[in-house]
């Protein structure tokens, strides 16, 4: 039904409010009552004029209501500083049966010919760059009367007379988008215009996003060309905001309410009409689309004139870092600050560039067969014709080469290509615990192995490297000879004597169990250290010297049973 409106699903507890501009009768619906949709909530409401009236005026201040002056000679109070000199309240043509009022108070006249009515908006949905049209009577042709609003934002006016005004939403970069707002009319020194609209919804108006400009409009057949895309409503986060050229996802990498930046997909030359660009605001449930507001259409161009062709690399086959790098082909520009070339997500550093030729200096390029990768600016990426380059896994160094056959020694691998979270290093099939991966450098924790020369193996990447070789060395292996006491309690001193210790107390670990003992005197053959809290109990005692790993030895220390106190004492 014309008006009719729905008074919202079923809840346990709450108010319906709704806003009636007009006199008539208005039928709603409140939807199912019950589970089972049986029992409704239907009615109607009828809404009779509002005639005019003559109101008395009472002021009443901390209990005390004032004397009324209906007569007074006393010079009224300034309005103020207001720029704005609003117009008679009352339209001289308007006919109106006159009210008259007592004359021992002051009265307000709520008239008919005062109040501002419209009768049509125009349109009820569009752009901050569309015009909104409102027409009606009683409005104002003096631009400052005219406030005109769109729930708290103001649409500045362009156009005004006494029965049209025309204005133009003002966003401040917080408009809701897609979202139908109210419109409020007010004209100063008249007051809030009355609604007289025919469907209550057209009362309301939806901004919707807009695109006026992308730049640039062309580029490369392999994408990779990083467009802005300027207009408004875009609201502020990346997961809100969705754009597609032809049936392609442009990848978004920053969104403000007036610029969206992505990257575009690969397309191919020669579509006519050139792919379409489309960009979509997400709202809940709900995707806006942006209006294009482009004369020539919003469209991407992707153009083979335009886009980079590689033809050759060299060398192909890399071992390292800092490898000169010389790439062949054409459309690659002059300007060095422009190009970008990656292996496997690793820079290669430009430095030269002429229309025919980069080169550059390679990183750390992880081990293995990589596609070569050539970007421009502002063109995109380039045909690099399928192109690979294989960095050839290679160990430099291994230190130290010999330690403990107890194990325990840390062992940095020199190399390239490694990957962190996905490399392995084995001795003699045993698990060399990683303490840490770089592109350069693994740290390792050797296993315990019988004395000799064992096999090292690095696979990193899915890349087997050249076996290297660690040495299970007796004259490496730190060796604890005794301890004394053989019992004690924690900060007591314990006295360690072997061989193979360091005589820098740092560099010597002693536990007793897991409880670390601090070493305060070190000498290649003697330790002392100060015990640690630890439960009763017998524990093995055990040293690990830097550069060398653990040591042999059994030896046990007990934890002693110490009774401090007890209550009661008798």
């Amino acid at each position: 039904m014309p008006g009719g409106f729905f008074s919202g699903n079923k809840t346990a507890n709450g108010g319906f409010t709704h806003h009636f501009t007009k006199p008539g009768t208005y039928f709603y619906w409140g939807g199912p009552r019950d589970d089972v949709t049986i029992v409704e909530m239907r009615g109607e409401v009828n809404v009779k004029p509002r005639k005019q009236s003559m109101e008395k005026i009472t002021v009443v201040v901390s209990g005390f209501e004032a004397e009324y002056r209906v007569n007074s000679t006393d010079t009224p109070a300034s309005p103020g500083n207001d720029s704005c000199k609003a117009s008679d309240s009352v339209i001289g043509s308007c006919n109106e049966i006159p009210l008259t009022s007592k004359p021992d108070n002051f009265y307000f006249h709520f008239s008919e010919c005062s109040t501002p009515v419209v009768k049509s908006m125009t349109p009820s949905e569009g752009t901050s760059m569309d015009k909104i049209t409102i027409k009606g009577n009683r409005l104002s042709k003096v631009s400052c009367e005219n406030i005109v609003k769109f729930g708290q934002y103001i649409c500045p006016t362009i156009e005004e007379s006494d029965t049209k005004i025309a204005c133009k939403i003002e966003t401040k970069k917080t408009f809701p988008i897609g979202i139908l707002v109210p419109l409020t009319l007010k004209i100063a020194n008249r007051g809030y215009a009355l609604l007289d609209l025919p469907d209550d919804r057209q009362r309301n108006f939806g901004l919707l996003p807009h695109i006026h400009s992308i730049s640039p409009n062309k580029g490369s057949t392999f994408g990779g060309t990083g467009i802005t895309i300027a207009g408004a409503g875009f609201v502020h986060e990346k997961s809100t905001v969705e754009v597609t050229i032809g049936y392609g996802r442009c990848d978004v990498k920053s969104v403000s309410y007036d610029y969206v930046l992505c990257v575009t997909p690969r397309g191919t030359a020669g579509q006519s009409p050139p792919p379409r660009l489309q960009l979509l605001v997400v709202n809940g449930n709900r995707k806006v689309p942006a209006v294009c507001k482009i004369s020539k259409n919003c469209t991407f161009t992707y153009d083979d004139s335009l886009t980079p062709v590689v033809t050759s690399a060299s060398p192909i086959n890399i071992t390292g870092s800092g490898v000169e790098l010389t790439i062949n082909g054409n459309k690659f520009g002059s300007e060095p600050w422009k190009i970008q070339v990656k292996t496997a997500g690793v820079l290669c550093k430009v430095t030269t560039v002429k229309n025919n030729e980069i080169k550059c200096s390679t990183g750390n390029i992880p081990a293995g067969n990589f596609p070569l990768h050539v970007y421009k600016e502002g063109i995109g990426n380039s045909d690099t014709n399928n192109i690979n380059l294989h960095s050839h896994p290679h160990l430099k160094d291994i230190n130290p080469s010999s330690g403990s056959f107890q194990g325990g020694t840390y062992i940095t691998i020199k190399g390239n290509g490694f990957v962190e979270n996905d490399t392995t290093v084995t001795i003699n099939n045993k698990n060399c615990v990683i303490i840490s991966v770089s592109a350069t450098v693994i740290m390792c924790e050797t296993p315990a192995n019988s004395l000799g020369i064992k096999l090292l193996r690095v696979v990193s990447n899915g890349q087997t490297y050249p076996t290297g070789s660690f040495i299970y060395d007796n004259a490496n292996t730190p060796n604890i000879i005794s301890i004394s006491p053989s019992n004690g309690q924690a900060g007591d001193t314990l006295t360690l004597v072997g061989v193979g210790f360091s005589s820098s107390n740092d560099q010597n670990d002693v536990r007793v169990g897991d409880s670390k003992c601090t070493v305060f005197s070190a000498t290649s053959n003697s330790l002392r250290c100060t015990l640690a809290h630890q439960k009763t109990g017998a524990y093995p005692v055990k040293v690990r010297v830097d550069g060398k790993g653990f040591s042999t030895g059994q030896n046990l220390f007990d934890y002693d049973l110490l009774l401090k106190d007890f209550l009661p004492s008798s």
